[in-house]
């Protein structure tokens, strides 16, 4: 197999792997532009408080708790995991 069959493989396998995120990247951007203005004047006390202040005013409460999960799988477990560890995997 050439490295090109090789890169198109890997690419057709990430493509049917990746996964769907709750939030869309327009609500992910503004999530953690958000959070990066709220931690930028107020430390991170461990908690997700500014994420679930945002998600609060801007998503269906029905949502919450799975956006909430999907965020502490990737890492998110508190705000500032949240900026450091999450932002990436969304929007790759």
């Amino acid at each position: 197999m050439t490295n090109d069959q090789k890169r198109l493989l890997k690419d057709s396998w990430k493509k049917k792997h990746k996964p769907v995120y709750i939030l869309n990247k327009t609500n992910v951007k503004e999530m953690f532009n958000w959070i990066d203005n709220q931690l930028s004047n107020f430390p991170c006390d461990h908690t997700l408080k500014y994420a679930e202040q945002w998600l609060l005013k801007n998503i269906q409460p029905a949502k919450l708790n799975d956006i909430i999960d999907e965020l502490k799988n990737m890492g998110g477990y508190c705000d500032c995991e949240v900026v450091a560890n999450c932002y990436e995997d969304y929007l790759d």
